[in-house]
């Protein structure tokens, strides 16, 4: 093992799912899974074996699994701050009852807890409705947090998220690039569906301005707040299915809540639509195991691909379940493919 001087916690939802009577977490997310391993990737790859770059000082991490909670996130987060500075007395009350049992990991060579060693940032998470409360968190505690898909303008006040910086575009500059791609198209009607409560109030200010900026109508606008029902779901497909003047919906907003929904509009068949999506859900994994006939065209922004993201992925190639064992959720999503594949596991994975 190697000891690290520096630590980075990442915060990703490595699972969908957390189950608050069980206290367990489920359904891995495999796309958050490979966000992870890019941290993993960054701080072993590029920062670790780059001597020219930290000459001297080697980089540890922690990783959380959200489990795509809020509650979870911010209690598993706090608790990992409060153990390695027991002088934030403020965390003490209501760290009393939290745990990172299941939902934290440590690298092997970063020897976090034991060691005390520094903390110097956050990274993540994915979704605003979590990022948001763990901005208010570290900002307070004064540490700084990195997101890289937010697109909250909330987080834009410096006097709440002084120690909040961000690599993501904003909602306005996403919004921009969605209605680009319909009038290069002269797509004059679109219907537009929105994700997540954080993402419909980000874009409350911007639908007022659309067709003035760019000559476009809506047909239809559809706001699935994070309480929605299954009623709501199948009440936006039949929007869908009535509609007369535009066979174009734009999506943008929250994977989880987006996936869902794409899921009853394959139960209902419905076909003949052009999706217009944000980066977010438009590469996911699992939106591409939607049937074709309803999902096949859909269209969004996308990266160059350039030669870090072919290093990475030539790294993502190569990892195996031997040189791979720092990543306990790589691990663990392997083992379920290869039960669902009916394969012997012991065959393939090592024992420890």
């Amino acid at each position: 093992s190697k000891e690290a001087d520096y630590q980075v916690i990442g915060i990703f939802s490595n699972s969908l799912n957390f189950n608050i009577t069980s206290q367990q977490c489920s359904q891995l997310n495999l796309r958050d899974i490979q966000l992870s391993q890019a941290m993993i990737y960054a701080s072993q790859i590029l920062v670790n074996n780059n001597s020219k770059l930290l000459p001297g000082i080697k980089l540890g991490w922690t990783i959380i699994d959200s489990c795509s909670s809020r509650e979870v996130a911010i209690s598993t987060l706090a608790s990992t701050l409060l153990q390695n500075n027991p002088l934030i007395s403020s965390l003490e009350t209501c760290s009393q009852n939290t745990t990172t049992t299941g939902y934290s990991f440590r690298s092997n060579m970063t020897k976090i807890l034991s060691d005390k060693r520094p903390i110097i940032g956050i990274a993540g998470e994915k979704s605003d409705s979590i990022t948001t409360p763990l901005a208010s968190l570290t900002s307070s505690l004064r540490y700084s947090q990195i997101g890289y898909m937010s697109i909250s303008s909330t987080l834009d006040d410096r006097q709440l998220f002084p120690y909040y910086y961000r690599t993501s575009s904003l909602t306005g500059i996403l919004t921009q690039t969605m209605f680009n791609l319909a009038i290069s198209f002269n797509w004059n009607w679109v219907s537009l569906v929105i994700a997540g409560t954080s993402e419909i109030m980000n874009m409350e200010p911007f639908i007022a301005n659309i067709y003035q900026t760019y000559h476009v109508c809506f047909e239809s606008i559809t706001k699935l707040y994070d309480n929605y029902t299954t009623s709501d779901l199948i009440e936006t497909i039949q929007q869908w299915k009535s509609r007369n003047k535009s066979n174009v919906v734009a999506i943008l907003g929250h994977e989880n809540i987006i996936f869902k929904l794409l899921k009853q509009a394959e139960l209902y068949n419905v076909t003949g639509i052009t999706f217009i999506g944000g980066y977010s859900w438009i590469n996911s994994p699992r939106i591409h195991t939607i049937n074709a006939d309803v999902i096949g065209g859909a269209i969004g922004p996308s990266f160059i691909v350039s030669e870090v993201w072919r290093n990475f992925s030539n790294y993502l190639n190569q990892l195996d379940f031997c040189n791979n064992q720092d990543n306990p959720w790589f691990m663990k999503a392997w083992r379920q493919k290869l039960s669902q594949a009916n394969l012997n596991r012991m065959q393939y994975l090592p024992l420890s």
